[in-house]
């Protein structure tokens, strides 16, 4: 998936890009996390609305053939 959303109420997918993850999340929480000492990259599905954690957002994109990653997140708390 290379779509995010940082609002369940808005239907518009976002591209996937460091900039645009960057600037629509402001590098705030809920959307960076840190668990146990790590960064986590969270974001809503635009297709089931619910949340993601993004995988390999920093990953040099020529040493990275899937692409930036994203995980489905079912059963977890709401981000609004």
């Amino acid at each position: 998936m290379d779509v995010f959303q940082i609002n369940k109420e808005d239907d518009r997918p976002i591209a996937l890009t460091v900039k645009n993850y960057e600037n629509k999340t402001r590098k705030t929480d809920p959307f960076y996390v840190e668990m146990k000492n790590e960064i986590k990259h969270f974001a809503i599905c635009p297709a089931c609305k619910n949340p993601i954690i993004v995988v390999n957002l920093y990953v040099d994109k020529t040493l990275d053939e899937n692409k930036n990653k994203i995980l489905c997140m079912q059963n977890t708390a709401s981000m609004t």
